[in-house]
């Protein structure tokens, strides 16, 4: 009898080794699970609350054949030492009133809040009945951005911007009927118009 309970004993304690074992497995697999979900909703969060720079070309204000850089912070903070590098950008010919001011504003520092978002001339092209000559860059471009949040770390972003890519599919907005008649004042509201038309059709872009 004394034999029986001494097994019996022994192998209850052996289960409850066992099962004690087997709890502390499972404690640790679910801490171990626990700690992974814990790490990737912070990455999740340091992701959603970073600075987002984005770089896109568009239509220009100054009408057909122009186009526009457009440079956004479209993330949840602080863009510092904001930098557009796309490489040697050089006066084109006498008349190019883009190349220098775009390079100075390329290679400035600038700082972006969320939400922030700058629209500068990119290029416009030439006219050989006006005889107007290409301004600005022409073709297609990496354009390598980088900056930093407050706390210093350092991001980058790489977008390439084609123009004729661009230009070949995006729609341009009206500017009205035309009006005949004489006279510089009918011309002038004509003309105004026209160029109220088009700054609106271009406001959400």
């Amino acid at each position: 009898m004394n034999d029986a309970l001494a097994w019996v004993t022994a192998i209850g304690a052996a289960v409850t080794a066992v099962a004690t074992i087997g709890l502390v497995v499972v404690a640790y697999r679910t801490l171990g699970g626990a700690r992974g979900q814990l790490t990737l909703l912070r990455q999740q969060a340091e992701q959603e609350r970073r600075p987002y720079v984005v770089a896109d070309l568009v239509p220009g204000l100054h009408g057909a054949g122009s186009t526009d850089l457009v440079i956004a912070n479209v993330g949840r903070s602080l863009a510092r030492q904001i930098l557009v590098e796309i490489g040697p950008l050089a006066k084109r010919n006498d008349h190019d009133h883009i190349s220098d001011a775009l390079d100075r504003y390329l290679t400035t520092p600038k700082i972006f809040v969320p939400g922030a978002r700058h629209r500068v001339m990119w290029h416009h092209a030439g006219n050989a009945k006006s005889g107007r000559l290409d301004a600005g860059v022409d073709g297609g471009v990496s354009a390598r951005i980088t900056y930093t949040d407050d706390g210093g770390t350092e991001y980058t972003e790489t977008y390439e911007l084609d123009i004729a890519a661009m230009t070949a599919v995006s729609p341009v907005p009206t500017d009205g009927p035309r009006r005949s008649g004489s006279g510089n004042e009918l011309a002038d509201i004509d003309h105004a118009l026209r160029a109220l038309a088009g700054h609106v059709g271009e406001l959400r872009r």
